[in-house]
């Protein structure tokens, strides 16, 4: 499990950790496949398993509606890495998101549009990439296609 930068009340670490583990169970189910939890400092949180290594995810947790904003953003690095691993092994990538009123996903391809961003509260900016809400897709839909 990834920390967030501003969750680091041990009740809000708590919280993040079952919302992941428990998204994590719905997908296992949902998908009937194997997901292995990755540890804390891993680039990913998941890996889906059939016999072998088909996938990696990320996860994410947003308090708020799906629509409340027109696009999404993460960190450029990390997408460059999770898409540069699944060119290297011929595996797919996804994002899941858990917004209050559904859980969606994107795959981690292509080359999407960036943007430089400075974290509310912090010097540091960061490059990361926008995706917008167009590419997104209920989790259900992923149901057969690993």
């Amino acid at each position: 499990m990834e920390k967030g930068l501003f969750r680091k009340d041990e009740g809000q670490i708590a919280q993040d950790a079952n919302n992941q583990e428990d998204a994590r169970q719905r997908l296992a189910d949902l998908l009937d496949i194997k997901i292995v939890s990755m540890d804390t400092y891993s680039i990913w949180d998941w890996e889906f398993k059939r016999d072998k290594l088909v996938a990696i995810g990320e996860y994410r947790r947003r308090f708020n509606n799906f629509d409340k904003y027109p696009d999404f953003q993460f960190s450029k690095s990390k997408f460059d890495t999770m898409r540069g691993k699944c060119a290297f092994q011929s595996i797919l990538a996804f994002m899941f998101v858990e917004f209050d009123d559904g859980f969606f996903y994107f795959a981690i391809e292509g080359y999407p549009p960036t943007q430089t961003m400075q974290r509310g509260g912090e010097m540091r900016t960061e490059e990361v990439v926008v995706i917008p809400q167009e590419s997104f897709s209920a989790v259900e839909e992923l149901k057969g296609k690993l």
